[in-house]
């Protein structure tokens, strides 16, 4: 079961919402595939591995296999490309 550590309220597997879940999942592939000041951004293979390694302990892992579906797809970087007004780059 993933634990919720780190996430708030300390919410485990089914109790933390699926939005969430899936926002997570966004989130780690954007911190390492993202230029930082201090670092730059990894690979699309990096991000999927460290998603991977972090499967069932802080992530959902039905998440993950949609996640590593959806990116062998093509549709995720797809979808990257759709500009939105949270995107700041």
């Amino acid at each position: 079961e993933f634990d919720g550590s780190g996430y708030p309220d300390t919410l485990r597997g089914e109790a933390i919402p699926m939005v969430s879940r899936i926002l997570t999942i966004a989130d780690t592939y954007d911190a390492v595939t993202s230029d930082r000041p201090y670092r730059k951004g990894g690979d699309k293979a990096k991000a999927a591995r460290e998603i991977r390694e972090n499967s069932g302990s802080q992530l959902d892992p039905q998440c993950v296999q949609a996640f590593e579906i959806t990116l062998a797809s093509g549709k995720f970087e797809e979808a990257a490309k759709i500009p939105t007004v949270f995107h700041l780059r």
